[in-house]
């Protein structure tokens, strides 16, 4: 990642921080009846988002859209699997 990026500059990089939490609040009203959310795959025109919700922490990686579904789910699995070791 470079510092580049677009969801790295100051005036988007608060509001993202406001949109992840109030998307786990929308999550949230479905947790009684369909479960906890754990994992949200987001597929934008410039970038996939992983944004993975561990307790109180919410972890988002960006991938560049080209990066294919394929190689964007084994990173996936990758990130899970650090997460279940170091803070689940």
């Amino acid at each position: 990642m470079t510092t580049e990026s677009f969801l790295l500059q100051g005036q988007y990089s608060s509001l993202l921080a406001i949109d992840m939490q109030v998307l786990r609040k929308l999550l949230n009203l479905y947790d009684e009846t369909i479960g906890e959310n754990t994992f949200v795959h987001l597929i934008r025109n410039k970038v996939h988002v992983l944004i993975f919700y561990v307790k109180a922490w919410i972890f988002m990686i960006s991938c560049d859209r080209n990066t294919t579904r394929i190689k964007v789910a084994e990173i996936s699995d990758k990130i899970d699997s650090i997460l279940d070791e170091n803070f689940r």
